[in-house]
C-alpha cells in the first residue's frame, strides 16, 4: 500500500455516481501557489463554505463536519450519502464519502480555512481533471468533450495492484532504465519520487551517491539523489528521490509513486475516463529544478506540546546535513527563526525553509540561549 495516498479501494468502487449539474465545468479555481504544499481549493458543502484537498485517493468528508450537518450513513466503512458538493460553477448532487480525519491544524493553517473535504477518485473517475500548475488554477470538465491539447505529451493512466488494492499509474524513467509504473501521487507533498527499496537496488540507485535520512510523518527514510529522471519527455538531472520503508510497498507491479514536486513542473490533464494524461511542460521547466533539502532539520509546528511562544521543537535532524553540523540536536527548541518568532512564519514557510538554495543562511535563536546559523548546502 503506498504510504502517502491509500486509495480506499474497495468503498470507492462501491460508491454510486453523484448527478451533476449543468454546466458541466467548473471553470477555473485557484489553489494554493506553493509546489511543496497540497492542492486545496475553495469548496461547498451542503453550501457552506469550506476548503477541500484535491487527492487520488478515496473521497472523505470531516466527521465533525458529517455530524454536525446531521449526515449519517450505515457501519463503516459505509460511505455518507446526501453531500451536496459545488466546485466553482459545477455541482454534485447525493455525493458519497467515507467519514474520517480530512486534516490536522496545520492543514487547516496551510489551507487559509477550515479544510472538510478530500476531493477524491470519486471526482477523477467521472470528470476529467484539469490542473494548470503554472496559473495556480484548476477545472472540472467534461471528458466527452476533451481533445488533446497543443504541445500536450500523452501518456498511459492505467490501473494496476491486485483485487485488493488497485492504483492510477502512470510510466517514468529512472538514470536512463526502461520505463516503470509509478502511482500518481497528488497527496505527495514530501518529494518528486517514491520507489521501492528492491527497485533501488536492482537498478543501482544507491551506488556511488551519499545518502542520507528524511522524516516523513511516522518513517525515517533514506534519500538519494539520482543522475537523471524522466517524465513526460522532460529530463531532471540530480532529482532527490526517497525509498520507501520496508513493509510499506504498494502492490506489485507498482513500485513506487511520483508526488508534486515533480508533476507541478507541468500542466497535467487527467482523463481516468479514458485512461489517459496528458502533460504540457511550463515553460520554465528544462531550466527550474526540483526542490532539494539542502537543510536537513525537520521542526515540529504540529504539536509540540508546548505554547508557541516556547518554541518549535527539533523533531529530526537529518545525519550528514547542514543541521547536524550546526549542532542541532532533537533536544532543541527554536524560538526565533531570523529573529521572528516561528508564530510569525507562514506553515508554507516552515515548509519550505530546508529547500534553500546552496549558500543561504538562517539563524536559529534556541531555547538556552545559543544562536545556532545553518548555511544550506547539498549532502545528498
Amino acid at each position: 500500500m503506498s504510504i502517502r495516498n491509500a486509495v480506499i479501494a474497495i468503498v470507492v468502487a462501491a460508491l454510486p455516481t453523484a448527478a451533476m449539474a449543468e454546466p458541466a465545468s467548473s471553470g477555473w479555481i485557484g489553489f494554493e501557489a506553493s509546489t511543496n504544499a497540497s492542492l486545496v481549493v475553495p469548496v461547498r458543502l451542503n453550501g457552506q463554505a469550506r476548503m477541500a484537498l484535491l487527492y487520488g485517493g478515496g473521497s472523505t468528508l470531516d466527521k465533525d463536519f458529517a455530524s454536525a450537518a446531521g449526515l449519517r450513513g450505515g457501519d463503516q466503512p459505509a460511505p455518507i450519502r446526501g453531500l451536496t458538493v459545488e466546485v466553482g460553477r459545477m455541482a454534485l448532487h447525493d455525493a458519497a464519502a467515507a467519514v474520517g480525519r480530512v486534516a490536522s491544524t496545520f492543514d487547516d493553517k496551510l489551507a487559509g480555512g477550515p479544510m472538510a473535504y478530500r476531493l477524491g477518485e470519486q471526482v477523477f473517475r467521472q470528470f476529467v481533471v484539469d490542473i494548470d500548475f503554472a496559473h495556480h488554477r484548476l477545472a472540472l470538465r467534461d471528458p466527452r468533450t476533451l481533445r488533446r491539447p497543443k504541445g500536450a505529451i500523452e501518456l498511459p493512466l492505467v490501473q494496476k495492484g491486485d483485487a485488493k488494492e488497485m492504483q492510477w499509474v502512470v510510466p517514468l524513467s529512472v538514470d536512463g532504465g526502461g520505463p516503470a509504473w509509478f502511482e500518481v501521487e497528488l497527496g505527495n507533498v514530501s518529494g518528486p519520487l517514491l520507489v521501492t527499496r528492491g527497485f533501488a537496488e536492482t537498478h543501482g540507485l544507491l551506488e556511488g551517491h551519499p545518502t542520507s535520512q528524511r522524516r516523513s510523518g511516522p518513517f525515517h527514510e533514506t534519500v538519494v539523489s539520482v543522475d537523471h529522471l524522466t517524465f513526460a519527455g522532460v529530463d531532471f538531472p540530480g532529482a532527490p528521490i526517497a525509498i520507501i520503508p520496508d513493509g510499506e510497498n504498494p502492490p506489485e507491479p507498482v513500485i513506487g509513486g511520483v508526488g508534486l514536486p515533480l508533476l507541478s513542473h507541468f500542466h497535467l490533464i487527467f482523463d481516468y475516463p479514458h485512461h489517459r494524461l496528458f502533460a504540457i511542460p511550463i515553460r520554465a521547466t528544462r531550466t527550474t529544478p526540483i526542490p532539494k533539502d539542502r537543510f536537513g532539520l525537520f521542526l515540529n509546528f504540529r504539536e509540540t506540546g508546548v505554547s508557541p511562544e516556547q518554541g518549535l521543537a527539533v523533531a529530526f535532524v537529518a545525519p550528514g546535513s547542514p543541521a547536524a553540523e550546526a549542532g542541532l540536536k532533537t533536544t532543541d527548541r527554536v524560538l526565533r527563526i531570523d529573529d521572528k518568532p516561528p508564530q510569525d512564519w507562514r506553515a508554507t514557510s516552515l515548509v519550505a525553509l530546508n529547500m534553500a538554495t546552496s549558500g543561504t543562511r538562517h539563524a536559529l535563536t534556541l531555547a538556552d540561549g545559543r544562536v545556532v546559523s545553518v548555511t544550506a548546502h547539498d549532502f545528498f
